[in-house]
């Protein structure tokens, strides 16, 4: 296994969404996401990793074509790995589009990748409440709102 050894600060990179609003309408635009890595899947050279936040999840393609240094570094990608990417939207082939996601009819064509380093002691609670699955997440909401 390769020694995971990149840590890029964010810098100036801002999100332009978060992670549950891409949607078809906007396919083509030129995105930053950020937020925690839910799963990986390497499909033979293509690796997908759904990338979540308070908002939703959303799948990100990295493609060797695309983005060779993106794509070396999303192999060493692991869950809770905290993220920012930009690429494109696309829209995923009817084969392939995910009906129980609110984004499942788009993914984000990878660009550039950055992996911000976190210590779980250093979390703060509202990153915990958005670590958790979803229905923690829910009465943790719920609960701040009393």
């Amino acid at each position: 296994m390769a020694e995971r050894v990149f840590n890029d600060p964010l810098g100036d990179w801002k999100r332009s969404c978060y992670c549950g609003e891409p949607r078809a309408q906007r396919v083509g635009e030129e995105m930053t996401l950020a937020g925690w890595v839910h799963s990986r899947r390497d499909h033979g050279g293509v690796i997908f990793v759904d990338l979540r936040d308070r908002s939703g999840i959303c799948q990100v393609v990295f493609r060797p074509e695309v983005a060779s240094p993106a794509h070396e570094k999303a192999k060493q990608l692991r869950a809770e790995d905290v993220i920012a990417v930009r690429g494109v939207l696309a829209k995923r082939s009817p084969e392939t589009i995910n009906p129980e996601l609110a984004t499942g009819e788009v993914e984000l064509v990878c660009s550039e990748l950055r992996r911000e380093s976190v210590l779980p002691q250093t979390r703060r609670q509202s990153e915990r409440v958005q670590l958790s699955p979803p229905p923690r997440q829910a009465r943790g909401k719920t609960r701040s709102r009393v």
